[in-house]
C-alpha cells in the first residue's frame, strides 16, 4: 500500500515538472469580452499579464487583430524566468454588432505564441441619410425649397427629434 502511494506521488511530481517544462509561460485572464460599446468610441481598456515560468528570459512581442489594439505595453524588455509584464488591450468598434479579434504574444524560447480570444460589441448610433444639404441660390425673404433628411436609429433605444429653436418658417 505504501508503495502504490510513493509510486502515485513521484508520478504526479513527474506530471507536475512535465507540465511546467510545456507551459513556459501564463497569460492571464484566457480571453477578453468587451461591453457594448458606441461604434467609434472606445471602450474601457482591459488588462492582461503575461509571466515567464520558464528556466530563460523571454522577449515578448504582444499584437491583436481586429477593432482591438494594445493601449499600453511594459513588456518592452527581455522577461527574466518568474517575472511577469502587463498590457491593456482596448477595443473601438467598428460595426454594428458582434466583433472578434485575437491577442497573441509572440515571444523568444517557445514553439508556438499566446493567444486569447477577443471579442466585443458595437452599437450602432443614429444615421442620417444625408451630411450635407444644398439648397439653390434664394433671394433674401424668399423661401428655399424644402429637402428631406431621414434618420436611421440603430442604438436600440427610443429617441426624440426635437426642431431647432426659433421658427424657420416664413
Amino acid at each position: 500500500m505504501r508503495t502504490r502511494f510513493v509510486r502515485t506521488l513521484l508520478l504526479l511530481a513527474t506530471i507536475a515538472l512535465f507540465a511546467t517544462a510545456m507551459f513556459a509561460q501564463v497569460v492571464s485572464p484566457s480571453s477578453l469580452t468587451f461591453p457594448a460599446t458606441a461604434v467609434g468610441t472606445c471602450a474601457s481598456n482591459q488588462l492582461v499579464t503575461f509571466t515567464n515560468n520558464g528556466a530563460d528570459p523571454m522577449t515578448v512581442v504582444p499584437s491583436t487583430t481586429g477593432p482591438f489594439g494594445v493601449w499600453f505595453n511594459n513588456c518592452q524588455a527581455a522577461l527574466a524566468p518568474g517575472a511577469g509584464c502587463t498590457i491593456s488591450v482596448g477595443y473601438v468598434p467598428v460595426q454594428d454588432g458582434a466583433e472578434s479579434g485575437t491577442l497573441t504574444f509572440d515571444y523568444t524560447g517557445e514553439i508556438a505564441p499566446a493567444t486569447i480570444p477577443l471579442s466585443g460589441t458595437g452599437v450602432g448610433q443614429l444615421v442620417l441619410s444625408t451630411s450635407t444639404l444644398t439648397f439653390a441660390g434664394t433671394q433674401i425673404g424668399q423661401a428655399a425649397g424644402s429637402q428631406t433628411v431621414s434618420v436611421l436609429n440603430r442604438t436600440g433605444a427610443s429617441i426624440t427629434i426635437t426642431p431647432p429653436v426659433g421658427s424657420w418658417e416664413r
